[in-house]
């Protein structure tokens, strides 16, 4: 099983896939989740803002889903917020990701609909569900550190 490794900063999100031993970066997407929602600084996700940011991730993950198939997708929390938003790292199956965006959309909680975690749990999904990946490894690693994940 191959691995696909997606790293969340604030500044950009970074698709790299491992290919014989090696890393090869498959795409990045400059200003992180203000790429995929107009407004993150503001308090709230609205549901149009959740539309707009799940097209824009899927715009931009499309042209990789294929590779991803069967894959586990590693994702690597440099800010802290998807960790921190899920309750936990650790591994999570399709479904619980489903599962967790779902909570986030019925919710009208502020907490809940933060907008950079609201971004980040977006592209996680659409990973997920696009690429067909076998699960979510899912941990947070110091921003300028290439470390192990801490889950």
């Amino acid at each position: 099983m191959s691995i696909t490794r997606l790293e969340i900063g604030d500044a950009a999100y970074v698709l790299t896939h491992e290919e014989h031993g090696a890393w090869r970066e498959l795409a990045r997407l400059e200003g992180g989740p203000s790429a995929l929602l107009t407004g993150p600084a503001r308090h709230s996700a609205s549901d149009a803002d959740i539309e707009l940011a799940i097209e824009r991730a899927e715009d931009w993950l499309m042209p990789h889903a294929r590779t991803l198939t069967g894959d586990i997708l590693e994702v690597r929390d440099r800010t802290g917020r998807l960790v921190d938003g899920l309750g936990r790292g650790g591994s999570f199956t399709l479904e619980q990701i489903e599962s967790e965006f779902n909570r986030v959309v019925a919710s009208r909680s502020g907490v809940e609909r933060d907008p950079v975690f609201v971004a980040h749990l977006v592209l996680v999904r659409e990973l997920s569900h696009h690429g067909r990946v076998a699960g979510v490894s899912l941990g947070t690693i110091a921003p300028d550190h290439g470390g192990s994940l801490a889950q």
